[in-house]
């Protein structure tokens, strides 16, 4: 998060959102992360920066009502990362729910809901929806079936969605195992055509 929040804002963007899942612990990462960016502005600059942290507290993003709320409060955000990742490793045999939940919560449920809000409300501003994946969800891991699970399912609803929106709303999927590059072709595309005059949610 703190890697693409401060290359989006050295390319122009005066407004993010930035959110965590049920793992509250990164609440106070995310806290710092904001006065870094606020404090990396130089003192005179003619544009302000508004960083809104978000935190379990506010919103519980596995729920969809909550997801709901957030988006009408945020109505005019234009672009989604969903960055989620939570890791439970246990062999298959030994999985509890509890495990399976854990790591495939933050990226099944909330990009399901993230998905059917924005479609449903249909948001004017909104300009691309994109999921951190991992290349596990093509080989898989031992260990990692939750994990796995998780990020194929982000693959296969993205591809989707860029089916049903008929290419409207650029989505994008990138490896979050590998270090974020401004180098993405398709996602550097995406943001060379914004101009940052509204809201991106960072999760």
């Amino acid at each position: 998060v703190r890697h693409l929040a401060k290359w989006l804002v050295s390319r122009g963007c005066r407004h993010l959102v930035l959110a965590t899942g049920p793992n509250s612990s990164r609440s106070m990462d995310l806290r710092a992360i904001s006065r870094e960016l606020e404090q990396s502005m130089l003192p005179g600059h003619s544009e302000s920066l508004t960083v809104d942290v978000v935190t379990p507290a506010d919103y519980d993003f596995c729920v969809y009502d909550d997801v709901e709320k957030f988006l009408v409060r945020f109505q005019k955000i234009s672009m989604i990362f969903n960055l989620a990742a939570v890791t439970e490793d246990r062999l298959f045999r030994r999985m509890t729910d509890i495990s399976w939940t854990a790591a495939t919560g933050p990226k099944v449920e909330i990009t399901q809901h993230l998905d059917r809000a924005t479609r449903e409300m249909a948001l004017p501003h909104l300009h691309a929806f994109v999921v951190f994946s991992s290349t596990v969800a093509a080989i898989g891991n031992p260990g990692q079936t939750n994990y796995s699970f998780a990020n194929a399912f982000m693959d296969h609803l993205v591809r989707q969605r860029c089916d049903v929106s008929g290419g409207q709303v650029p989505v994008s999927i990138l490896n979050q195992m590998e270090k974020f590059s401004p180098n993405d072709e398709y996602l550097t595309l995406i943001l060379d055509n914004h101009k940052y005059s509204h809201p991106i949610f960072l999760l």
